[in-house]
């Protein structure tokens, strides 16, 4: 089965008449035909539904074990590109603000949620990231430095907190985030 046959396209369409996304996946299964020893791929799903975007990861995944090479991807998908990543560099504003292996990255944070006070109470002590206020709900979500141990989980419990381990797209998104245009600033 060929990659046009996988993603239901058929080789006589015309690429000025194919939908953004159908025009993406012509763009990949080009980039992928290449098998240069690196592969740049800018924002590979635009405009694809979810069913694609599963099935290019899948793909991407499959032709990185047939024929290893390196794939450097641009994409605002993250956690949708997650698992088939193994290093992140992030950018903002054409600088370089992380580069780190997908596991340290989340080893890195603790998301700590709750009511506000009892957040930022609970926050002293330790490495802050950035503290996410909401006046919505008064209710934070924390970023916080992962140097936890049993008793520190405990205390987060006992306070009712929730701690879990961040996502890479959530710690991209805390160490790349703006703090004008969030939803909350319409209710201040």
């Amino acid at each position: 089965m060929t990659l046009c046959d996988q993603f239901s396209l058929s080789i006589k369409a015309r690429y000025h008449r194919l939908s953004t996304g159908q025009a993406s996946v012509i763009r990949t299964i080009c980039s992928l035909a290449v098998r240069t020893p690196v592969t740049l791929i800018d924002e590979p799903t635009t405009g694809m539904d979810e069913k694609m975007r599963i099935l290019f990861h899948k793909l991407l995944l499959k032709e990185f074990l047939d024929t290893p090479r390196l794939f450097l991807m641009a994409t605002h998908h993250l956690e949708e590109a997650e698992p088939i990543l193994d290093h992140v560099l992030l950018m903002r504003k054409g600088k370089v603000v992380l580069h780190d292996d997908l596991e340290s990255i989340k080893e890195n944070g603790l998301i700590v949620e709750g009511p506000k006070n009892k957040v930022t109470e609970f926050s002293k002590g330790y490495v802050v990231y950035q503290l996410q206020p909401s006046s919505i709900a008064e209710y934070s979500r924390l970023l916080i430095k992962n140097s936890f141990n049993y008793s520190d989980y405990r205390a987060a419990s006992v306070a009712g907190l929730t701690v879990r381990p961040v996502t890479v797209s959530e710690f991209c998104s805390y160490h790349t985030h703006d703090e004008r245009g969030r939803i909350e600033d319409v209710f201040q």
